[in-house]
Order: structure tokens, then C-alpha cells, then sequence
């Protein structure tokens, strides 16, 4: 767990609550064995060891689950469970933009709902969805224009919003499985785990089209 905190005097800061391990003799993405007493968990990294951000430059500090330090200080406590860092960014812009933050404010950016992670992905399922590609198909042409009018915003009631959603889940897994599709004979189909920080890649092998790298469908 991770936390932030801000005092009366104006100042600011986040840090991670809790322990962290003393992680020695092997790379904690990789298995490795313990069994010499050199290799594993050495007691507890001491407080005043942990990764901290006070004050910063830019005067904002921000979270919402996605990576705050990097180099050694991300060694220390691990890169497992990062979420993609698009609401981050978007926390990080509105804040920036705010001179003295009001309560209304504050408020105003919990509830910002703008989903511009999205934004490529409609204009790309709209580039899909060509003349060619919906003539004669009343369902294709329905979801098109469904995310040609959406707003833009993650709305519980929003067609548009949840198509754009599953457009970019559905290309993303298909992309992925096609990748791994070589790797072995599976007697039952193999689910993939797809972590949060795949959006890069999966982007640029949509931009790129390496023709080894994609299913024969794209």
C-alpha cells in the first residue's frame, strides 16, 4: 500500500506503508533457488530506506494505482500490479492546470469521467469500419455510428463508450494470442493473463504491422 499525505505547513509527500523485503542474491521476476542461504529474503528494508517523494517540483503528487518512482527506487519495491497510467495522467493534467485548488475542484477531477485513452481506438474502429466494410451489414453500420456519436466519456448508460471498450479488448487479446499461438500444442485453449502495461505494444504492432507478428485476419 501506498500513501500520500500533506500537512498544514504546505507540504506534500507519498511513500509505501507497510514492509518491504530485503530482496538479495536474484532478480524477483525470474525463479530462482534458496536453498544456499545467499539467495532470497534478508529481513526488512529499514524505513528510512524507502522510496519517497517529497515535495516535488511540479508541486502535485498523484497516484491512482499506477507507478510512481522508477530506476532503484522501483527495484525496491517491484513492478507487479501497475495499472496502465491513463487516469493517472489524466489526474496529473488536471491538477496541473489548477492554481489554488478549491474543494470544487477536487471534486470536479474524482468525477472527471473523459476517457481519452480511448480516443484512438474509436477513431480507429471508425477507419475499420469503411464504406466497404459496412455495406450490407445494418449491425456493422449500427455500431459505427454508435461510436461516431459517443461523447467521449465512460457514461453508465453509453453504448458507444462500452463498444470502443471491447473493440480495444478484443483487438488487444487477438493480437496477443496470435503471438503466443506458435509456442506449444494446447489440449484445451490457454487463457491469457494480459497485463495492464500491454497497451504500448499492442498499440504499435497496430501502427506498425509487422506481417510475422499479426494473425492472418488483421
Amino acid at each position: 500500500q501506498n500513501i500520500m499525505l500533506a500537512d498544514s505547513n504546505g507540504e506534500i509527500g507519498w511513500t509505501i506503508m507497510g514492509r518491504i523485503p530485503l530482496r538479495a542474491g536474484y532478480d524477483p521476476q525470474l525463479p530462482a533457488s534458496w536453498s544456499d542461504g545467499q539467495t532470497g529474503w534478508h529481513g526488512w528494508l529499514a524505513s528510512a530506506d524507502y522510496p519517497v517523494v517529497l515535495n516535488p517540483e511540479a508541486g502535485i503528487v498523484w497516484t491512482a494505482n499506477a507507478r510512481v518512482v522508477q530506476g532503484a527506487e522501483l527495484e525496491l519495491i517491484g513492478t507487479g500490479g501497475y495499472v496502465l497510467g491513463a487516469r493517472a495522467s489524466q489526474i496529473r493534467d488536471d491538477l496541473l492546470r489548477l492554481d489554488r485548488a478549491t474543494i470544487e475542484d477536487m471534486l470536479a477531477i474524482q468525477l472527471d469521467d473523459r476517457a481519452l485513452l480511448y480516443e484512438r481506438w474509436r477513431a480507429l474502429l471508425l477507419d475499420v469500419l469503411d464504406p466497404s466494410a459496412i455495406a450490407g451489414n445494418p449491425r456493422r453500420a449500427e455500431l459505427r455510428a454508435e461510436a461516431a456519436r459517443w461523447n467521449g466519456r465512460a457514461e453508465p448508460d453509453s453504448a458507444g463508450y462500452r463498444l470502443v471498450r471491447e473493440f480495444r479488448q478484443q483487438t488487444g487479446d487477438d493480437l496477443l494470442s496470435s503471438i503466443v499461438s506458435g509456442c506449444g500444442d494446447f489440449s484445451e485453449p490457454v487463457a491469457l493473463q494480459r497485463r495492464s502495461q500491454t497497451e504500448g505494444p499492442i498499440w504499435r504492432l497496430i501502427i506498425e504491422q509487422p506481417a510475422h507478428l499479426l494473425p492472418s485476419f488483421f
